[in-house]
């Protein structure tokens, strides 16, 4: 789940251990070099959250919504871009682009990319 600050801005990932917070990631010894992270979290797909585990973590692809999608939603996502990812267009970015181009993205799936300058985004 997404934690939600009462500005509704993305404070980090909700679990039952607590947050996932910049700070903590920060704190954390875990190596996201040369990773993919999919996030279904609500707003997990803010600015600050995806440059911190793009470009100072070293994860090199992050995935997650801008807005809030329901579980559903979530689970189409997913289950589209995996299935598209491992079984046809082999590639994060060709998946992504695949989804993208034809399927609804009400929620704002966006794809961060550490190497890139601005992410990408498709709403239909």
């Amino acid at each position: 789940h997404g934690a939600v600050t009462k500005k509704k801005r993305f404070a980090g990932w909700w679990t039952h251990d607590g947050e996932g917070s910049h700070a903590k990631l920060r704190e954390s010894s875990i190596s996201l070099k040369g990773t993919t992270i999919v996030s279904t979290a609500c707003q997990s797909g803010s600015q600050p959250f995806a440059r911190l585990l793009t470009k100072e973590l070293g994860c090199k692809n992050y995935i997650a919504p801008t807005g809030s999608p329901s579980f559903y939603n979530a689970a189409l996502f997913a289950h589209i871009y995996y299935h598209k990812l491992f079984k046809t267009k082999k590639s994060v970015q060709k998946a992504f682009d695949s989804y993208a181009g034809r399927y609804r993205n009400p929620h704002g799936f966006t794809l961060f990319k550490s190497s890139s300058k601005s992410p990408k985004k498709k709403k239909h």
